[in-house]
């Protein structure tokens, strides 16, 4: 899901890249606020029309991206009847009537969306919303060697006191602590549940945590959002089986 969240986001930007150009564009072909400067529209119109079919694409593909779950309001009817707006008016030689809509595509429709989005996934999608959105400002920056170092860090911090572990260990040390036959999760998991999260959670610190550390690679965003969210999967459930078991605990 964070994959997902973050290929949203990612149409997102690219929506707002071409709102953005096709506003520079305009501004140009404007000489008052009432009049149209012919001329440089002469030379801009078919670059503009260009930037307007983009924008139609990457909006299209934005709405069409969302889950029907997502109530956008009016703000998705907004985008469409913006963009259109824009293409009607530059067909007639006339900017200056289509100036505000890629600002209001920026800063009302496209907020708009997203906000919808964003409180849907935190609601419904996030394995685990605490470590999702804290990790979601490198994520959508594209810094995936800050989110990896700072997913393990927060999984070990959320892991060591929920089970009363020292703040000393790490890696395979922290797994065989919590996943071994007398580890942390020996009342609460089955022998086949521990050996697959010890393999699981191994296999992502070699594989995910491991090379950033150990020298300046460049990590696949796609393979790295995987990763974490398979991070995020597994602190979710232990959480969740440390919950169930006090929940027998009290019923006895």
């Amino acid at each position: 899901m964070l994959t997902f969240h973050s290929y949203v986001h990612s149409l997102a930007r690219a929506v707002a890249g071409r709102a953005s150009s096709i506003l520079v564009l305009l501004a140009q072909c404007v000489e008052t606020r009432d009049e149209p400067d012919l001329v440089a529209l002469g030379s801009l119109k078919p670059e503009i029309l260009v930037e307007v079919e983009a924008l139609k694409t990457s909006s299209k593909e934005l709405l069409a991206a969302l889950p029907e779950e997502v109530d956008i309001g009016e703000s998705g009817g907004q985008l469409d009847r913006h963009v259109g707006f824009i293409e009607y008016w530059i067909r007639r030689d006339r900017p200056q009537s289509c100036l505000h809509d890629p600002s209001d595509i920026l800063v009302n429709d496209l907020p708009g969306v997203m906000s919808a989005f964003d409180r849907w996934y935190d609601a419904t999608a996030a394995p685990h919303p605490e470590l999702v959105n804290r990790l979601r400002r490198h994520i959508q920056s594209g810094d995936m060697k800050s989110a990896v170092r700072d997913g393990f860090a927060i999984w070990k911090t959320r892991i060591v006191e929920l089970f009363g572990l020292p703040d000393d260990i790490d890696g395979s040390r922290l797994s065989n602590r919590l996943f071994d036959e007398q580890g942390a999760t020996a009342e609460i998991l089955t022998e086949r549940q521990r050996s697959a999260c010890d393999n699981l959670y191994t296999s992502l610190y070699t594989l995910l945590r491991n090379p950033p550390s150990h020298g300046d690679v460049n990590l696949d965003r796609q393979l790295s959002e995987g990763g974490l969210t398979l991070l995020a999967w597994l602190l979710t459930m232990l959480e969740n089986a440390v919950g169930s078991s006090q929940l027998v605990r009290d019923a006895l």
